[in-house]
């Protein structure tokens, strides 16, 4: 009994010292899986042990090779280990006794994806879900969004483009989800965060090489940091996007993304299908001709005109789950052919365009600086909570 006192401890006081430690690194919480109403999980450490603390109670440390089930029980969390430990909380905290620990999520209801993070996990009940947040240090988030967002097989240029554009979101919209209990989430929504980065050399190169490097606008304010997969050779106005100009988002012409994966896409629907589509908007017509019907996009255009019927484009594009809005209407063999160029919304850094750029040698600056206009690169530093400095 003495000895198993004695351990507890010692227990508590390892993971205490550990806590004061690991708080002097800057973090960031984020809410993992967020769109998805988790009932059940599998929590693995992967790297090194972790302490687990159920309603701030240190119960045990866990290791590589430990598995865990979490399952919702009411308003609670029934937490099972797979050799009998059985206890039900409110809230479960995994804390990675060294800085480089990790750990693998697999929710099983409902079944998606099994995900690997660093740093740690907090489990606690939010409206009949569990809410996973990843408690992180900021250059390991960074480094799961820049792999998340660009991939595995970037440039040393264009990741760190990538990185200084996710840093710059951060700091502007830390607080986004705070209300919530946490600072940003995995979506798009906030920005994608599907695993962990600091297992890719390049990234974290590219990370450390512009530490606290961000954008600002012509009043030293960070810039709302938008980029998209591919613009088709034409980025968007953020008018005509948001609605909302910002003078950094003027469109441009683009000429180095003509030859990516995104570059171009076709959908094909029928005469029958696209008609009744425009009528429940608004069309008054009966018929479809070929002369009536096509629309042309050389340049980037906000709406679809058929005679003097108008459709936004970027409402075209929402109900059809297009790539974009940035497409041409033809008729051909009694089916319209809507054939578009790039994905995403298009305001901002082209993604395929920057990865180019990289390609023929153009450094972060140059990709920055043609993508967003009258803009800097400045120095960021976090004070203390929501104060910070540019310089």
């Amino acid at each position: 009994m003495k000895h198993k006192y004695w351990i507890l401890i010692q227990l508590h006081i390892f993971l205490l010292l550990f806590l004061n430690i690991s708080c002097l690194a800057e973090r960031i919480t984020i809410s993992l899986y967020n769109d998805y109403n988790l009932q059940s999980i599998i929590i693995l450490p992967e790297s090194s042990p972790f302490g687990v603390t159920l309603d701030n109670y240190i119960n045990m440390i866990i290791k590589p090779g430990d598995t865990l089930c979490l399952s919702l029980k009411g308003d609670s969390l029934d937490v099972v280990k797979l050799n009998g430990f059985h206890r039900t909380c409110r809230e479960f905290r995994m804390t990675g006794i060294n800085d480089d620990a990790t750990f693998k999520v697999n929710p099983v209801i409902p079944a998606l994806e099994e995900r690997e993070y660093d740093g740690d996990i907090i489990v606690s009940f939010d409206i009949n879900r569990l809410l996973l947040v990843n408690n992180v240090q900021v250059e390991q988030y960074l480094a799961g969004v820049v792999l998340s967002e660009g991939g595995p097989g970037g440039l040393p240029e264009y990741y760190k483009t990538q990185a200084i554009l996710c840093r710059t979101y951060l700091y502007k919209h830390k607080n986004k989800h705070i209300e919530e209990g946490f600072n940003l989430c995995d979506g798009v929504h906030c920005q994608v965060y599907k695993t962990r980065g600091s297992q890719i050399e390049k990234i974290i190169k590219a990370i450390n090489e512009t530490a606290g490097l961000v954008i600002v606008d012509r009043n030293s304010d960070l810039i709302t940091a938008a980029f998209h997969s591919n613009c088709g050779g034409q980025t968007s106005n953020s008018k005509d996007v948001w609605l909302k100009s910002f003078p950094y988002f003027e469109s441009i012409k683009d000429p180095y993304c003509h030859n990516g994966n995104n570059s171009t896409w076709t959908r094909t629907i029928s005469v029958e299908e696209w008609l009744n589509y425009l009528k429940e908007n608004g069309y008054r017509g009966n018929d479809v001709n070929s002369v009536s019907f096509e629309f042309k996009q050389p340049v980037r255009k906000t709406h679809y005109f058929v005679d003097d019927f108008i459709l936004p484009l970027k409402k075209i594009r929402n109900d059809w789950t297009l790539k974009s809005s940035f497409f041409n209407v033809n008729y051909e063999d009694n089916q319209i052919v809507l054939k578009g160029k790039g994905y995403g919304h298009g305001v901002g850094l082209c993604q395929e365009g920057a990865m180019e750029m990289a390609r023929q040698g153009k450094n972060f600056r140059q990709i920055i600086s043609f993508y967003y206009q009258d803009v800097k690169i400045k120095k960021f530093s976090n004070l203390h909570n929501n104060d910070y400095i540019i310089y």
